[in-house]
């Protein structure tokens, strides 16, 4: 029987640890947007627009990085039941 080096434990444990990121990033990008939109109301020259312009290209890499953490949650989520099956828990 081969050894298993992995706690499935630890590895929910993560995973739960990765979806509340994904789910802080999320909260905190709204209220980003939102702020934006309202800092419109007095400050909205070229370097606003530079500046939106920007967070636009950093949100864009913020929502790669929030699919990453919803497909690898899924991942170790499947992977420490896979692991529990093997082991007869």
């Amino acid at each position: 029987m081969a050894d298993v080096i992995v706690d499935p434990s630890e590895m929910r444990e993560f995973e739960r640890s990765l979806r509340e990121l994904r789910n802080e990033i999320d909260a905190r990008r709204a209220q980003l947007e939102q702020q934006v939109h309202d800092i419109r109301a007095f400050w909205n020259d070229e370097k606003y627009k530079n500046f939106v312009r920007r967070k636009e290209e950093l949100m864009l890499e913020i929502q790669i990085f929030t699919k990453m953490c919803d497909r690898y949650s899924d991942y170790l989520r499947r992977k420490a039941a896979a692991v529990d099956a093997y082991l007869g828990r």
